[in-house]
């Protein structure tokens, strides 16, 4: 991979801003990697995204900040064949159905921060991948019944399991999905895993 692009918040709460995300992914991928904040990604439009080799899609909340021209331009990627990894609190998209189509995901609620468990699951995507267990807010699920996905792992919440992370082709193009990641120090724990997923998409 040679060059990703970074959408997210700085100027927000810690929990939820992309600075630990834009330390660590650049090593995790060994990739140069551009960042849109808030004051740039409302704007953006495919011809300006259309180069890279993934987006790493990390807003704050997509449902009060992103724009129809910027959804429009990640839609348009995909259908194209480009790669979106969503992560922690971009998959919250409020109502923003062409995200949702992507993601194939329904958001349902979170829990306050806690230490949880994430368990791989038999996917090849997971192959090499151990339990995880990181303090986190733990992102709730339901999948898109009519859209086949790969789930790599669970979160095992109480004596409730939800999708932790999923992975699917997606018209010419492919999407991944990690429901934690809250600062740079979780997404290292998850570092295997995300290596993975940049192969898949390169492959």
């Amino acid at each position: 991979m040679k060059k990703a692009l970074l959408i997210g918040d700085k100027n927000c709460a810690a929990y939820k801003s992309i600075n630990g995300a834009a330390e660590v992914l650049p090593q995790i991928f060994s990739c140069e990697m551009d960042i849109a904040d808030e004051t740039t990604y409302g704007t953006l439009t495919y011809e300006d995204i259309k180069d890279y080799d993934m987006i790493v899609f990390k807003p704050a909340d997509w449902g009060k900040t992103g724009t129809t021209e910027a959804t429009v331009a990640l839609f348009t990627y995909i259908l194209h064949g480009g790669n979106i990894l969503a992560l922690n609190t971009g998959l919250n998209v409020g109502n923003c159905q062409e995200l949702k189509l992507l993601f194939t995901s329904r958001f349902k609620a979170e829990a306050p921060y806690t230490e949880v468990d994430f368990i791989p699951t038999n996917a090849e995507l997971a192959a090499g991948v151990e339990t995880v267990t990181v303090r986190d807010i733990p992102m709730m699920f339901n999948m898109d019944i009519f859209k086949q996905t790969n789930i790599l792992m669970n979160i095992k919440f109480g004596n409730t399991t939800y999708p932790a992370a999923w992975a699917h082709p997606w018209s010419k193009g492919k999407v991944a999905c990690l429901a934690a990641g809250l600062n740079g120090e979780n997404l290292k724990a998850f570092e295997a895993l995300l290596k993975n997923i940049g192969s898949w998409f390169m492959a």
